[in-house]
This record gives C-alpha cells, structure tokens and sequence, in this order.
C-alpha cells in the first residue's frame, strides 16, 4: 500500500483519540433524543482495499440476520458515506421509546432516517471540528431494507480502491437495540484526514 494512503502509529493514535471524543458527542446527542442511555463500543478504524470490502464489514454478528440499512453521504473537506445497519425490530423499538403505537413500515423508516441524521451528523460534525474539516450531508435515504447483512454485501460494489472505514455500535441499556454505523472515506479523504491529524499535533 502507498505511503501516501497510509497512517503511522502516532498518527492513528490520535485518529483515535478524536473518534473517541466526537462518537461520544454522538451518543450523547442520541441519548438526548431518545431519552434513554446509549451504551458505544470503542469505534475501530482501518485503511482496507475494496477487495476486502465484504471481509471487513461482514464480521458484524448480523450476516445471517434480516436488516435495514440506511446510507447518507457527506461531503465538503472530507468526503465519503456512511451507512447504518439496524435490526429488524430496531425501529419499533424507537417508536415505543417515542410513545408511538404500532407503526406503518414507511413511518418505521422515517424514524430511522432521523437516528441515522443524528448519528452521522454528530459523528462527522464532532470529528471536522476537531480537525478543522467543514462537513455537508445528503438526506439519509434507505439503501436496503429487510434483506441479509451478507446480502447486502454481495450486491454492493465499492467504486474505490482504497478506503478508511470507521466502525462503530450505538446500544441502548434496557433495549435489545443494537445499531452499527460504518463510514468510508476515498482516498482523497485518506490524504486529507492524515494531513489534518499532523496540523493538530503541530497545534499542542
């Protein structure tokens, strides 16, 4: 792999430092929306090549599982999609939290379009602000909706070669929800988020 499309150890410590600061800002803005605590797991980052794509994201213990996947894309200093894979009672479990009843599947989706709009949109927003990145959205829209993880995966070709992918899990305490946000960035990202990581060392 080129070096230019590479991080070195310091440089992935401190990419890790400032996804843990901005997936906790996220997690707070879910909790606040929910009113309910939002458990994380520590989000995980790598450089992968697009032949690695289902292999990277398809240790998520849903393969098997029928999901609702929801991309939304971002743009500006940094650029790329993320994309938000939900059970298939995830929804429901919204509503409920909500005080909503029993749900049309359409309305089911929007819910999960405006968790997958705070997720994202604090995730990237708490990320470029640490780096000094200016960020846009798309609106969220359903890529896919009750299929198979694994099928998913088949079906999606990356129109990359190389990408950095964040991974990270949103839970809720006293629920079964369970959500994983996965963001890839191109390579014109890769470049840009190390260039902007050395710009804030050289800032401490």
């Amino acid at each position: 792999m080129s070096s230019h499309i590479t991080y070195n150890s310091i440089q992935k410590d401190t990419l890790q430092e400032l996804l843990n600061i901005a997936m906790g800002q996220a997690a707070d803005s879910l909790a606040r929306a929910l009113g309910e605590y939002v458990q994380i797991t520590i989000p995980s980052s790598d450089i992968i090549k697009a032949e690695n794509f289902s292999n990277a994201v398809g240790h998520i213990d849903r393969q098997d599982k029928m999901i609702t996947a929801v991309r939304q894309a971002f743009f500006g200093d940094l650029q790329g999609d993320a994309v938000t894979v939900y059970g298939a009672q995830d929804g429901q479990q919204i509503a409920d939290l909500m005080g909503y009843d029993e749900l049309e599947e359409v309305e089911e989706h929007e819910l999960l379009l405006d968790v997958t709009n705070v997720l994202v949109g604090a995730c990237m927003t708490g990320f470029g602000k640490q780096i000094d990145a200016s960020i846009g959205y798309s609106p969220p829209k359903i890529m896919a909706n009750n299929i198979s993880l694994r099928t998913l995966l088949s079906r999606e070709k990356p129109s990359w070669e190389h990408s950095l992918v964040i991974k990270i899990n949103f839970g809720l305490a006293e629920r079964s929800f369970l959500c994983e946000l996965i963001f890839f960035m191109p390579e014109s990202s890769i470049e840009k988020v190390r260039n902007a990581i050395e710009l804030f060392l050289e800032s401490l």
